[in-house]
């Protein structure tokens, strides 16, 4: 029996691809952080905890004031699935540790999956489990969860219903057809990029098999599927060529150009490795890019070479990873529209615009592995040579592709006296400075804070969803001078704050001490105090050194009382806050 024949146990394999899938994360696994930086994985982060507060309701599009309190926002379901596995991991640590052990035990599943689907080809089983090592040999898959988050390759689902269909090729019974149609419903609810996938492999499946079955498999797949896509773009507003302003031609006609540059890959790129680089904070959004768009070179030539071995079995995997790699590019190709501008002036009118190009990398890191593993497969009569073979792909991956990198890690607050308010029944919580603040830097400081504290907050929730009638909460802190009272300047306007219905206050003490001093002042002493942050109940608070006690106020709508305070406001403006 060839050494590429082996029939090891499974348990061993799967453990294989958590090695290989916990190697990029390994710093953030050590520290027990947060894998990757920047605005969008803190984004993410938070999304996911807001969708596990709300998915009994405000999660499907209905109005949430947990964001933009008090007025609200319309959000949109983010990537259920995913957002659930990380809610059952919170239960167990921190929120940070819980989206490490998320992109971990995702990054595996992928693997795994992989592995099935070129078992499912007709490869053995050392070239299988191979494949799914080589589904990290590209760097997108890894670089992505660094720098955008899990959301960035969310496609497992689309994985599963190729699965699915290619199983029922083999034994035509019922379970596959139900896994098809429920993969394909979650493709649209976690990664509707790959929506037009689970539709036209069934009808290829059908057309090969004329099966009554899988043709009503097809249709309730595709109804769920779209129904998926437009609970997932309802409620947010349009993005695209509002957000870019640019166009690319064809033929005289006029197509969208929704993606930043950042968000391109160029055909080069995909061949040959680019310097890496991480965003850090929210103003670095414009440095980001940089090394995410590897696809290696020696892997597309591996499966190149599947496909001629064994085109019949290679080949379609060839096409779907070129594929892939053509869309990847964008919209313009010298001015003119790319497969990817007319996919996307569909996608622009019945959604919304697709602004992420470089997640059809997900395509290539599943289909060219699976190609190159049938050249594996087919050289495994001369096992030196295979092994030869293999270990160069590996060397690659280890060197310069999805293997070599080391996510960064995200330092998120902790502070047991602010984590404790999660505890209380539904309230509202006031951050300083980060809410009286408007930059995309505090913004973020906001969200990391209110994933701990687990209360309503000012955060304005994600610039795609639709603010409720009043715009930001922020022009309401604005209106009390929140701003001007954290630095001194005016007096902390304890009874709007508690017209609007906030009834704690956070301190975040590591911008200085000085905002401890400044709010002490005003409102006196802190209820607790831990490492980094204080905490006031306003409701025992008095500006005005009185007992403590509930102020009367006759009850307003936030309209009202937004009217009545810029009546009486005055033309003060303080200077923009900064922390020290």
């Amino acid at each position: 029996m060839s050494v590429l024949d082996f029939r090891g146990s499974r348990i061993l394999v799967i453990l294989v691809f958590l090695l290989a899938a916990a190697w990029p994360l390994r710093d953030a696994l050590v520290e027990g952080r947060m894998a990757g930086s920047g605005p969008d994985v803190t984004v993410t982060l938070w999304g996911m905890w807001w969708f596990s507060e709300e998915a009994m309701g405000p999660a499907w599009t209905g109005a949430s004031t947990l964001v933009n309190y008090p007025i609200g926002a319309v959000g949109a379901v983010l990537a259920p699935f995913t957002s659930g596995l990380w809610a059952v991991l919170s239960w167990f640590c921190t929120a940070g540790t819980a989206g490490t052990w998320t992109g971990l035990i995702y990054l595996a599943g992928w693997c795994a999956t992989v592995a099935w689907l070129a078992r499912l080809t007709g490869v053995g089983r050392m070239a299988a489990a191979f494949a799914g090592v080589l589904a990290l040999h590209g760097r997108y898959l890894v670089y992505a969860l660094g720098e955008t988050s899990i959301v960035g390759i969310t496609a497992l689902p689309a994985l599963l219903s190729v699965g699915a269909l290619l199983s029922w090729r083999l034994n035509p019974a019922r379970r596959w057809l139900v896994l098809y149609v429920v993969a394909s419903a979650a493709v649209g609810l976690e990664f509707p990029y790959l929506a037009p996938v689970p539709p036209l492999l069934g009808l290829l499946a059908y057309a090969e098999r004329r099966d009554r079955r899988v043709l009503a498999a097809v249709v309730v797949a595709t109804a769920l599927l779209l129904g998926a896509v437009m609970i997932t773009g309802r409620g947010q507003i349009p993005f695209g060529s509002a957000r870019i302003g640019s166009t690319v031609t064809l033929f005289g006609l006029h197509f969208p150009s929704a993606e930043d540059l950042v968000a391109r890959a160029r055909l080069g790129d995909q061949l040959w490795p680019r310097a890496v680089r991480w965003s850090v904070s929210g103003a670095s959004g414009t440095l980001r890019a940089g090394g995410r768009e590897y696809v290696g070179l020696s892997l597309l030539l591996a499966a190149l070479a599947g496909a001629w071995v064994r085109p019949r079995q290679a080949l379609p995997w060839l096409l779907a990873g070129l594929v892939g790699m053509i869309l990847a590019t964008g919209s313009s190709w010298g001015g003119h529209a790319s497969p990817f501008a007319l996919i996307n002036s569909v996608a622009a009118k019945a959604v919304r615009a697709l602004t992420q190009p470089t997640r059809y990398l997900v395509l290539t890191s599943a289909a060219l592995p699976i190609a190159a593993a049938h050249l594996l497969d087919h050289l495994a009569v001369r096992r030196w040579v295979a092994l030869a073979f293999g270990g160069v792909l590996l060397i690659d991956a280890i060197g310069v592709g999805g293997l070599s990198l080391t996510l960064p890690v995200s330092r998120l607050p902790e502070a047991p006296c602010v984590a404790a308010l999660a505890d209380l029944p539904r309230t509202a919580v006031l951050t300083l400075p980060w809410d009286a603040l408007s930059d995309g830097d505090a913004a973020l400081r906001s969200r990391e804070w209110q994933t701990l504290h687990s209360q309503a907050a000012a955060v304005f929730g994600v610039g795609s969803w639709t603010l409720g009638e009043g715009g930001l909460a922020t022009s309401l802190l604005d209106d009390l001078k929140v701003g001007p009272a954290v630095v001194g300047l005016a007096p902390l306007n304890v009874h709007g704050l508690r017209e609007l219905g906030f009834t704690y206050l956070v301190a975040d003490l590591k911008v200085g001490e000085w905002l401890e001093g400044n709010l002490r002042d005003d409102i006196g002493a802190p209820q607790t105090v831990c490492e980094g942050a204080a905490v006031w109940n306003l409701a025992l608070t008095r500006p005005d050194g009185k007992a403590a006690g509930a102020v009367a106020a006759t009850p307003k709508t936030w309209k009202e009382r937004a009217l009545i305070r810029a009546a009486d406001r005055k033309d003060f403006r303080g200077a923009p806050l900064k922390a020290h």
